[in-house]
């Protein structure tokens, strides 16, 4: 992600105007995993055993081979409603095009009753941090996005509108 700062990612502007606690994981090697995602269960499974209300799902980005998507997509949201039943499932478009991706994503967030947000207005360049842009880092040094990838990300503004999505779901 590219927010100017920690502070100014969506999850930690959401804690801000929520008051609710977040837990953050990446959970990337289920997106890259397509042979058998849900060996990366065990990934989740401490997080899954503290008993969320809210669980939001941003995964689609590092998914390069879709074979089995739609299908793990699936079993992914089944296991979290399993394991936490109770706790409200929210799942985050993408931030950039790909139309296969979103469809599934959206099409079973439409048959398990779990929200989506729809993040396909923001996939655009006002909304990304862009070369150049200074970035206070985990470090709490300053940099310059200098590599295409990371200024294709979104930015504070982006961020702030995707938190303010969620917050508004869960009001």
């Amino acid at each position: 992600m590219a927010a100017s700062e920690k502070s100014k990612d969506y999850v930690h502007i959401f804690e801000n105007i929520s008051k609710c606690k977040t837990d953050v994981m990446n959970y990337y090697q289920w997106e890259i995993m397509h042979n058998d995602r849900a060996e990366t269960y065990n990934l989740i499974e401490p997080y899954l055993a503290r008993k969320y209300d809210l669980v939001v799902l941003q995964l689609g980005e590092n998914i390069s081979n879709t074979d089995t998507l739609e299908q793990d997509f699936r079993d992914l949201i089944k296991h979290i409603q399993l394991k936490l039943n109770d706790a409200r499932v929210i799942v985050i478009g993408n931030f950039w095009n790909n139309k296969k991706i979103e469809m599934i994503k959206q099409n079973i967030c439409d048959g398990k009753q779990v929200a989506y947000i729809d993040l396909r207005d923001l996939q655009d360049k006002q909304y990304y941090a862009g070369l150049g842009t200074e970035v206070k880092g985990d470090d709490g040094m300053t940099h310059i996005i200098e590599h295409i990838g990371v200024a294709n990300h979104p930015d504070d503004k982006a961020m702030q509108i995707v938190a303010e999505r969620i917050f508004a779901l869960i009001r």
